[in-house]
């Protein structure tokens, strides 16, 4: 180094004397004093390039050779300095000089000789607090802005570093705090958003709610008790969008982490007790929920929605129709076949109630009437009363059958319970609308 600025001064000091010397042979009162008097500046001029030079490729650990190519150093270094000059003037004082110095050579401005001289002593004279900043940056960075960074430490500043803080050093203080401030705030909301996940994880084996429900081919929310549901489904929205809000974030974390259910969602039997119960009253017929689960798949349905999407809701009608029209209504009467007689009665007594609410009081003495309601001793067959459940809340429109249908069902005995029923249906209701016309 120190062999090429001798190289580079020597250079200059002859093209100097060359061009003194073209100076005294064109301009005849020059004297020799005029003479001196430019070869010391420029001499002077080398030197201040020289210190400077060597202070930067020392600063910077770099092999500058030309104070351009020095400047360039500097910018290079500056554009990813993580404070505002500004901010860095205020907060070193002492070294105000050199800080606005450096900022001259970022934004290009123009340096004059005597500047130039000024700024490269102080660099040299504060080099050492320089080189301290740039190794103590982080620690630096957290105590100027510490207003915003109240919460995060020294060591979780250096995650900060990132593309939004590059050429901050050019800002303006304020600008710097809106940056910085920014940055704090979204740090914030990711170490919380990391931490749902970490933990949803951790007690799930699952990214999210719906990867979930999408291994165990069950809507997750079939699992959560009724007085957690809301809570619960909120939390699982969160966790299942890209983005939310800070303070959704810190809501389901709360929810997350006081949550006890996770020990049911581990074990296969709740797993698919909870499908059972989502099939509602057919899940007597459906028995073989692995079918279910398998044909709903085939639908453009998630998992995670199975429990309320309507389509869904058609869906299992339909194989429920269809397993009942395959046999399965022997299944089911061998199951209702176990009820005791009174349990019988108060299932019917609830159907009358209900239907009473329907149709009136005069359509349910008129739906008494009606041939092959009762079964043995006078109480109705234990079909019938499942299927009274399904007529009521069916549409008439689509199943109704003519009152005069009802002995013929009566004939061929359980096999036509199901027609029955909404026969039954269909003719107490429409008694009451002939009433309610009178």
């Amino acid at each position: 180094m120190k062999k090429i600025a001798l190289v580079t001064i020597l250079s200059a000091l002859v093209i100097t004397l060359i061009g003194c010397g073209t100076s005294k042979n064109k301009v005849e009162n020059d004297t020799s004093e005029k003479i001196t008097v430019n070869y010391k500046n420029e001499i002077k001029k080398l030197i201040v390039d020289y210190t400077f030079v060597k202070e930067t490729n020392r600063l910077l650990n770099c092999s500058s050779h030309s104070k351009a190519e020095a400047f360039d150093k500097w910018r290079e270094k500056l554009e990813f300095v993580m404070c505002s000059h500004e901010a860095l003037e205020e907060y070193f004082s002492s070294m105000k000089e050199v800080y606005v110095f450096l900022f001259d050579i970022v934004a290009r401005k123009d340096i004059l000789p005597d500047q130039m001289k000024k700024c490269t002593l102080s660099l040299e004279e504060q080099s050492t607090n320089l080189q301290s900043y740039f190794d103590n940056e982080i620690s630096t960075f957290h105590e100027i802005y510490k207003a915003y960074l109240d919460d995060i430490s020294v060591e979780e500043c250096a995650q900060l570093k990132v593309p939004q803080l590059i050429n901050v050093f050019r800002k303006s203080k304020t600008e710097s705090n809106v940056i910085v401030k920014g940055l704090a705030d979204e740090f914030r909301k990711n170490q919380t958003k990391t931490k749902m996940f970490s933990l949803w994880r951790e007690k799930t084996g699952s990214k999210t709610p719906r990867e979930w429900s999408a291994i165990h081919r069950t809507p997750i929310l079939c699992l959560i008790p009724k007085n957690l549901y809301d809570d619960a489904k909120k939390a699982f929205e969160v966790l299942n969008r890209t983005t939310a809000t800070e303070k959704e974030i810190e809501s389901a974390l709360a929810f997350l982490e006081g949550a006890d259910f996770y020990a049911d969602l581990t074990e296969p039997e709740k797993v698919d007790q909870a499908f059972a119960k989502m099939l509602g009253r057919y899940k007597t017929i459906l028995t073989d929920i692995e079918k279910v689960r398998d044909a709903l798949e085939r639908l453009s349905v998630e998992p995670y929605e199975w429990d309320t999407h309507p389509s869904i809701r058609s869906k299992i009608l339909e194989l429920a129709k269809a397993e009942y029209d395959a046999g399965g209504s022997d299944t089911v009467l061998g199951a209702e076949g176990a009820l005791h007689l009174v349990q019988l009665q108060l299932g019917f007594l609830q159907i009358q109630l209900r239907l009473r609410l329907v149709v009136g009081k005069e359509g349910l003495a008129l739906f008494h009437l009606i041939p092959g309601l009762h079964g043995h001793g006078g109480h109705p067959p234990a079909l019938v009363l499942r299927d009274l459940c399904l007529a009521l809340s069916a549409d008439d429109s689509s199943e109704a059958i003519h009152p005069s249908h009802t002995a013929q069902a009566a004939d061929h005995g359980y096999g036509f319970h199901r027609r029955l029923a909404f026969a039954a249906f269909s003719a107490a209701r429409q008694a009451a609308q002939q009433q309610q016309r009178r």
